[in-house]
């Protein structure tokens, strides 16, 4: 698929048990109290048989990512095989997004290899919204089902995307994203200018934070 870019839609990612063992990690008061404009990042991590947890136990991470990361490397061969031999660690996050809360369009750091997103919970949402260039031109949805995955290879100035609630309820997702640290590899392999790149990538948190921005 190549609108705006391209990217893979798979349905049923997850095998059913799998999705129970991540949203029952989840401490459901913990999950009540997110406030409508809130962001809460559980944050895991696989890094050269390192482990760290947050709400998944480091066995359930190790399963987890011994179950699924074939599966999500296969599909970088399919959108950008270069950047296969430069991979280093995997990262898992829960993000539960507040049903008011908007991220604006972005289109990754350069140290995700593939992006890969699931829909977790509720059974209605919004989706992940993808776009031809940073000024929203060309907004495409990619539609919320549970257990739908959105993959995609990050590229400089071409994997617009953004995300936000539906105003009714917090959004849950699994970030499963394949990683590195040879940044500057990533800007070879991509032809873009290495110094520019990182220039943007230490100012965006920066204007986002003060200004709801990124580069």
């Amino acid at each position: 698929m190549f609108e705006p870019f391209e990217y893979k839609v798979i349905d049923n990612f997850l095998e059913t048990q799998d999705l129970k063992i991540i949203l029952n990690s989840l401490n459901p008061s913990e999950v009540n109290k997110i406030s409508p404009n809130e962001v809460k990042i559980y944050k895991h991590f696989f890094k050269k048989g390192e482990i760290k947890n947050s709400s998944l136990t480091k066995e359930q991470v190790k399963k987890l990512h011994e179950k699924y990361h074939s599966k999500c490397i296969s599909i970088l061969e399919e959108l950008c095989k270069e950047k296969i031999k430069i991979y280093d660690y995997s990262e898992m996050d829960i993000v539960l997004t507040g049903k008011n809360y908007k991220f604006p369009i972005h289109s990754d750091s350069p140290n995700k290899l593939l992006s890969c997103v699931i829909y977790l919970d509720p059974s209605e949402n919004n989706g992940t919204f993808l776009y031809k260039d940073s000024k929203g031109n060309g907004k495409f949805e990619i539609k919320w089902l549970k257990n739908r995955a959105l993959l995609f290879s990050r590229k400089e100035n071409n994997t617009w995307h953004s995300y936000e609630g539906n105003n009714e309820s917090t959004r849950i997702v699994l970030v499963y994203n394949l990683m590195t640290e040879q940044i500057k590899k990533v800007y070879e392999i991509e032809n873009k200018n290495y110094y520019f790149g990182i220039f943007k990538t230490k100012l965006s948190p920066y204007l986002y934070k003060y200004f709801k921005v990124t580069l």
